[in-house]
């Protein structure tokens, strides 16, 4: 969820698998093709790691398993993974996954692994539903570790905690003056349910901050700020930032010139924050269901463009990628908010092949690198990955519009 240049779950058949080098380099500038330059997609949706069903597993290929994997973020040879259910950070190099943090501590009675709240080194250290991941340009790795409601960071074979006291609240944090930093509740800013993270200019990670339905942003030293929204209170409205509302954003991804895009899973819209105003890029829906509050999304993709929770969000040149996850699809958006979809039937299933066959379940990150689109199919438990070339779909697209 994630940088310019981030469910339902249920066990269905497994289809074809095509096998990679187990490790080459991800970045096909270096390799000549994603996955050590042995496998190129082409035109199809393939998957690269997982097979659909809960598990945990490291391994090459179809032998790896996750279990509700949520945010992805790729530096451009790793693709990162917040493997949620099992309270870990993964790693996918080539088509080969190794778990980067998180100690196992245990199951439930139902078999899922037990969360908990522990900072210390990478085989110590304990997350409790992880839900995304993101590469700081230090080489340093954000988590948005959700039920703990902080902000973790991976800083080689160590986890400290940025942000957060393990309890769910709204706070910000003014500059450290003493060079301390804690997470003892009176020492750092608050967040409830953090989903979402992506790195920003000047050394600022943004935060989903979706239980206090805000938008925030947390600096290098734990200071943190609002950038948009207002703290509890959700809703939808564009304007002026701290005036705009939002409804549970699950995600978002950073520009180039600084933009913000966020995928705002409740109002079931893409929206864009930019120059202290807050606008709607994409998404459509009026009538609110009164129970949850959330705008009642599009589920039935003739109706037209609509979001069904949208989780995940990344850019790629400048087109805009969403997760459609209640659609079981992954859509284009233009910056003037023109909307096609570019991969899913619309029907939740799994399947390698052609673009407008394969199928995805409930699809929860995405995030694009060089040519190459990196898709989080959460509900399948497997990391799918595609080409695109966002400067061919934006010819292509204006084509159809002009016609």
């Amino acid at each position: 969820m994630k940088r310019s240049v981030k469910s339902l779950v249920s066990g269905l058949l497994v289809a074809g698998f095509m096998a990679a080098n187990v490790y080459g380099a991800v970045n096909p500038a270096e390799a000549g093709g994603y996955a050590g330059g042995m496998l190129d997609p082409g035109s199809d949706l393939v998957t690269l790691a997982g097979v659909p069903g809960d598990g945990k597993k490291d391994g090459s290929g179809q032998e790896a398993r996750f279990a509700g994997p949520m945010g992805i973020d790729t530096d451009g040879r790793t693709v990162i993974i917040a493997d949620t259910d099992n309270n870990q950070i993964r790693s996918c190099h080539g088509n080969r996954v190794v778990s980067r943090a998180g100690a196992e501590t245990g199951q439930d009675e139902y078999g899922h692994a037990l969360g908990g709240y522990r900072d210390g080194y990478v085989d110590q250290s304990v997350f409790d539903k992880p839900s995304d991941c993101a590469f700081l340009p230090d080489g340093r790795i954000a988590i948005a570790d959700r039920e703990n409601h902080s902000i973790r960071i991976l800083e080689k074979n160590y986890v400290y905690t940025l942000g957060g006291s393990g309890k769910a609240g709204y706070r910000e944090r003014g500059p450290v003056s003493n060079g301390t930093l804690g997470n003892d509740g009176e020492n750092t800013s608050w967040f409830n349910c953090p989903s979402g993270v992506a790195a920003g200019p000047n050394q600022i990670l943004y935060v989903a901050d979706t239980g206090n339905h805000c938008i925030r942003g947390i600096r290098r030293d734990g200071s943190s700020f609002l950038v948009a929204g207002i703290p509890g209170q959700g809703g939808y409205a564009d304007g002026e930032a701290l005036s705009a509302r939002f409804m549970d954003p699950c995600s978002l991804a950073v520009g180039e010139d600084g933009a913000i895009y966020v995928a705002d899973t409740g109002n079931q819209r893409i929206r864009r924050i930019w120059q202290g105003q807050v606008t709607t890029l994409a998404g459509t829906g009026t009538a609110v269901d009164p129970e949850t509050g959330y705008v009642e999304p599009v589920k039935d993709p003739q109706e037209g463009i609509g979001f069904c929770y949208p989780q995940g969000i990344c850019l790629a040149g400048n087109v805009v990628i969403t997760a459609d996850t209640g659609n079981h699809r992954i859509c284009a958006t233009t910056f003037d908010g023109e909307t096609a979809v570019i991969a899913g039937t619309g029907t939740a299933g799994f399947g390698d092949g052609n673009l407008t066959e394969a199928q995805l379940h409930s699809p929860g990150d995405v995030v694009w690198e060089n040519g190459f689109l990196y898709i989080m199919d959460s509900g399948n438990s497997a990391l799918r990955v595609m080409r695109f070339d966002p400067a061919q779909w934006l010819g292509e697209h204006t084509n159809k519009i002009l016609q």
